[in-house]
């Protein structure tokens, strides 16, 4: 055990103060504290004998994952898992070298010994290439941070069903993070079946269930609140015009940060969405429905017009301080007035969902609608972006009774 210690002391050096060196964190001393559950490890490994190797210590989940490599008295080299100072609930069998893979003509042989963090980093990168840059970020961010530190150093072959299903009860404090995950899992072993690394998906039991997850509805701004955003002060004309654009438009944020004055056609009272900003790159819309044309009025005319005279140098119609595309800490910084202006939320998105419960409750039809918001279908735009407004329901409803069943 004071062996362990210390190699834990070690590694939690890792994790000293930033502004203290050499003084240990609060994090740092929660994972020395594992030492003292060594019995639960001995407990389940009789035949225990040292020496016992600290591999890696990854914090994930709120949960500190520790890889320790076991030599046996029999000369075998074993990996078990400590989480949060817990033993696994694993056997004396368990623990012992699995040299029982089932045997199958449609595994490879090498298959057989393929740790599945090698094969989901090559998965990723061959079938998730031509992906929009967000999702794949989204999908190397979830394997990197939440699946290959739990799964990385397993067999493919060996990973099991109540293997998938503690790993799942590890976030059930955040559900759209396990949701993600297990959908992941699901394609990585459906690929591994289909190039004979193994023959079995430990995801597709009706065990392995994501907890339901019901994403909390975005509200339209209230009539008031739109009022307020279209008569405030702004710091600057360029936050002015970018509201106006939010809330005229209901265009996204990557596509307006996307949007060039050639893309502006005053003549013809139309914004032409070409292209999107992802994270300070210039990229092709989300979706071919994402190319569009939208009809703006006078007003935004006005307001785009003054700010086109005003600012001069880039053809970017809201580039950063050097003229080029915003990423993201120059939005950040540069949105973070306007937010806190305003005693509602005002997040980009929202205005976005506005433009859409308005439109609809307006009388424009919802084919329309579809194309100038950027949807293939009217399904997601249902779905998602047009909130009931109780009030306005009421009062169609009401307005149709006279003549409801003439």
């Amino acid at each position: 055990a004071s062996r362990i210690l210390a190699q834990l002391y070690c590694t939690a050096g890792r994790y000293t103060h930033p502004g203290c060196p050499g003084v240990i964190s609060a994090p740092a001393l929660s994972l020395i504290c594992v030492v003292f559950n060594m019995y639960l490890f001995s407990s389940c490994c009789s035949s225990l004998a040292s020496p016992i190797k600290l591999l890696e210590c990854t914090y994930v989940s709120g949960l500190y994952l520790i890889h320790l490599q076991i030599r046996r008295t029999e000369g075998d080299m074993d990996k078990a898992r400590l989480l949060n100072g817990t033993c696994c609930d694993k056997t004396q069998k368990d623990l012992s070298p699995k040299n029982d893979v089932k045997e199958s003509k449609n595994v490879k042989e090498e298959g057989k010994n393929k740790l599945f963090g090698d094969f989901a980093r090559h998965w990723l990168e061959t079938y998730k290439k031509r992906r929009a840059p967000n999702t794949k970020t989204s999908y190397k961010t979830m394997l990197n941070r939440h699946i290959i530190p739990y799964f990385g150093y397993m067999n493919i072959c060996e990973i099991e069903e109540m293997d998938i299903i503690t790993f799942s009860n590890l976030l059930d404090h955040i559900p759209a993070t396990q949701r993600t995950c297990l959908q992941l899992l699901r394609q990585i072993f459906n690929s591994a079946i289909n190039n004979r690394i193994t023959d079995f998906n430990p995801c597709t039991s009706y065990a392995v269930q994501a907890h339901s997850y019901v994403s909390p509805d975005v509200q339209p701004f209230s009539r008031d609140e739109i009022n307020q955003l279209m008569n405030a002060e702004y710091p600057s004309i360029k936050h002015h015009a970018f509201v106006n654009v939010l809330l005229w438009t209901g265009m996204r944020k990557g596509e307006i940060l996307g949007l060039r004055f050639s893309d502006i056609d005053y003549k013809q009272k139309l914004i032409h969405v070409l292209r999107q900003s992802n994270r300070g790159h210039e990229n092709k819309t989300k979706t071919a429905a994402s190319l569009r044309d939208i009809p703006i009025g006078e007003r935004l005319i006005h307001i785009l017009r003054s700010y086109q005279s005003d600012k001069g140098f880039s053809d970017w119609v809201f580039p950063n301080t050097l003229g080029n595309l915003m990423g993201d800490n120059s939005f950040d910084h540069f949105y973070k007035p306007i937010q806190q202006m305003f005693n509602f939320p005002v997040n980009p998105h929202r205005f976005r969902h506005t433009y859409a419960t308005r439109g609809y409750y307006s009388g424009v039809d919802i084919r329309s609608l579809q194309y100038v918001i950027g949807h293939a279908t009217p399904a997601m735009l249902q779905k998602f972006y047009i909130t009931t407004d109780k009030a306005e329901s009421i009062k169609r409803i009401r307005n149709i009774l006279p003549n409801f069943y003439k």
